[in-house]
């Protein structure tokens, strides 16, 4: 959590939020059942919380007080830019047995001595294993983020005119003008189109018209 909240702040908050969230509940899952587990989580939830506020506020460029009541959604659990920090506190750490429970799926056996079951062999497998750069890294800075405020300001609908599909599972963001540079992530060159418009720009000859709320005039897309 140190290394990954000393990170670069150009990193997109999704893209940290969802980084850290998937090592924070891997680990938090692994030890909720262990001697003080409850102590434990709280401390790395209070740990967490003040190492994520102070590295938003460094990537916004303003305090911790200016960052809690002007930016964030949800203070507790941190939330912002429609994702949510994982908090470990509040999780059970009294382990009860069902006869429709599964195992610990990290743990290399039941107790009693008999072997693993595969199932369980799956989900270590899956397991990411320690990275001290995850979350540290993004392949063009910032640009989920601007994604995503693209989604926002287009309210997840296609901007195609005469198309009005809408929902995050039929849009996709585009780029009005093709990328060739850092800049042209911007959020004034992404636009939200559905999955069908999509695929005339890229693969027809047809000419798709846009314009978003940003735009003064229409775009024609090929």
């Amino acid at each position: 959590m140190k290394e990954a909240t000393e990170g670069d702040t150009d990193i997109s908050v999704r893209r940290k939020i969802r980084s850290l969230n998937s090592v924070v509940r891997g680990w938090a899952n692994y030890y909720k059942y262990c001697t003080d587990a409850g102590k434990v989580l709280n401390d790395v939830g209070n740990l967490l919380w003040h190492r994520m506020t102070h590295w938003l506020a460094e990537k916004h460029e303003c305090s911790r007080s200016q960052l809690i009541q002007q930016k964030l959604d949800s203070k507790s659990p941190i939330r912002i830019n429609e994702a949510t920090l994982f908090d470990p506190n509040g999780m059970s750490t009294i382990r009860t047995e069902s006869p429709r429970r599964h195992g610990h799926p990290y743990l290399s056996e039941d107790g009693d001595g008999k072997p693993e079951p595969q199932w369980k062999k799956r989900y270590r497998e899956g397991h990411p294993g320690p990275d001290p750069y995850l979350a540290g890294g993004e392949e063009r800075p910032g640009s989920e983020d601007q994604s995503q405020w693209a989604l926002v300001r287009d309210e997840n609908t296609c901007q195609s005119t005469g198309c009005d599909a809408s929902g995050r599972e039929s849009t996709v963001v585009h780029h009005i003008r093709h990328r060739r540079s850092a800049d042209d992530d911007r959020i004034d060159n992404l636009v939200v189109l559905c999955h069908r418009c999509h695929r005339k720009v890229h693969h027809t000859d047809q000419v798709v018209t846009v314009q978003h709320e940003g735009m003064d005039e229409p775009k024609e897309l090929t």
